[in-house]
C-alpha cells in the first residue's frame, strides 16, 4: 500500500517529531503500524530526512522536485527575456497603447533566446509527462531524470 499526505497544517509544525506523531496517526487509521513503512519519498529538506531516520526506514529524494529544480537552473539564463514576454502579454492583455508597443517588442536576441527556450521545453516536455504518469515507479523517474541531467548538466 502506498499512502500520502499532505504536509501538516501548522507551520509550527513542520519538525520530524511531528510528521511521525502525524504518520502514527494516519498508520492507525488503516489498522497499520510503523513496521509495515518500508520508506519515505520527499524533497531533500533536512526535516524529511529526520523523519526517516526517526520511523527507522528508507528515504528517497523526491525526483520530481530535483527536476524542477534543475529546469530552474537550465531556465535562469533566459530569465529577462522569459520576463520580458510575460511583461508583453501582460501589457498586451491590458490593452496597451499601440504606440507604445514598440518599447514591448523583443531584440532579434532576446527572440532567438525565446527560441531556445521554447526548444527545451518542447524536449523536456515528454519527461515532465512521464513524471506525472501514476504507472511511473521510482525507478522510471529516477531514470527520466537522470535522462535530464545528461543532457543538460547544471
Amino acid at each position: 500500500m502506498q499512502l500520502a499526505f499532505s504536509p501538516c497544517e501548522s507551520e509550527n509544525s513542520q519538525s520530524a517529531e511531528n510528521h511521525y506523531q502525524f504518520l502514527l496517526f494516519v498508520l492507525e487509521l488503516f489498522g497499520k503500524s510503523i513496521e509495515n513503512v518500508v520508506a519515505l519519498e520527499g524533497d531533500n529538506r533536512s526535516a524529511n530526512k529526520a523523519f526517516a531516520i526517526r520511523v527507522g526506514c528508507g528515504f528517497v529524494g523526491c525526483a520530481s522536485h530535483r527536476y524542477n529544480l534543475a529546469m530552474k537552473d537550465i531556465l535562469q539564463e533566459e530569465q529577462i527575456v522569459i520576463q520580458k514576454v510575460r511583461e508583453l502579454i501582460r501589457d498586451y492583455m491590458t490593452q496597451v497603447e499601440l504606440e507604445d508597443i514598440d518599447d514591448l517588442l523583443l531584440t532579434p536576441r532576446q527572440d532567438k533566446a525565446i527560441d531556445r527556450v521554447k526548444l527545451r521545453i518542447a524536449d523536456l516536455d515528454p519527461i515532465t509527462k512521464a513524471f506525472q504518469l501514476d504507472s511511473a515507479t521510482i525507478a522510471d523517474r529516477r531514470a527520466y531524470f537522470d535522462e535530464v541531467i545528461a543532457e543538460y548538466p547544471v
